[in-house]
């Protein structure tokens, strides 16, 4: 990932918490204000989009948004989404771990992609 300008980290372990929180309380079927609370805390994390957490956080919104049109849940694969959030805030696991991780962050979300038109 490209070099990113420092961000708050105190702020982001705050909106992670967050998250983790939400993920916590959510049941195990379709809840679209669940989903949309959680689309929201994504949202507000302050780090910069080309960053390794940024990406993640990109790719749960994208999963929401699939889950939220799809009228599905999966409250496992948010969990997926949010440990794959904490590991890159806290662990920073490298060029290959990052790109290993966001490649298995996609094949998540491709379970609920919208299949292409012929």
């Amino acid at each position: 990932m490209a070099e990113s300008p420092p961000s708050d980290a105190a702020g982001d372990l705050q909106v992670l918490t967050l998250a983790e929180a939400l993920i916590g309380a959510m049941g195990d079927g379709f809840d679209p204000d669940a989903l949309d609370a959680l689309r929201t805390v994504a949202g507000s994390f302050s780090g910069a989009p080309n960053s390794a957490p940024g990406a993640v956080t990109a790719s749960l919104t994208d999963l929401i948004g699939a889950l939220l049109r799809s009228g599905r849940g999966d409250r496992e694969a948010l969990a997926v989404h949010v440990r794959a959030w904490r590991l890159m805030l806290t662990a920073a696991p490298g060029p290959a771990g990052e790109a290993a991780l966001l490649e298995g962050l996609a094949a998540v979300r491709g379970l609920y992609a919208t299949p292409k038109a012929a």
